[in-house]
């Protein structure tokens, strides 16, 4: 497997399980889909990963921003921030959510730094 398996769940058009390749955009936009449509407490093995509210009602609360952010913190991805959330709604009693996020910069060792001028 050349990454994590695409959330949700799907096969490529070659019909082997479609994977998004570690350390990319898509990897994360599949974690935190999968963080915001989890209830905390609903996966037994998991039981910290999710959000308080999946439901979204309080999205763009402070909470949900910390939730998102614990999880993925914990799950791997301590090098990403959660700036925003949003919750538009669609017909059907629907709605979407937005979660805007960004990569932190990575810390320079100065001695590294040193190193590469010589």
């Amino acid at each position: 497997m050349s990454g994590t398996i695409r959330f949700p769940f799907r096969l490529a058009p070659s019909g082997h399980v479609a994977t998004a390749a570690y350390g990319t955009d898509q990897e994360i936009n599949d974690a935190i889909a999968a963080i915001v449509l989890t209830d905390i407490g609903e996966r037994p093995l998991s039981p910290g990963f999710g959000v308080t509210d999946p439901v979204g009602l309080a999205i763009g609360d402070v909470a949900i921003d910390a939730d998102i952010q614990s999880a993925l913190t914990t799950y791997g991805f301590d090098d990403v921030t959660i700036t925003d959330t949003t919750l538009t709604p669609e017909p059907g009693g629907r709605a979407a959510v937005h979660v805007e996020w960004e990569r932190d910069e990575p810390e320079v060792d100065p001695l590294e730094e040193e190193e590469d001028d010589e």
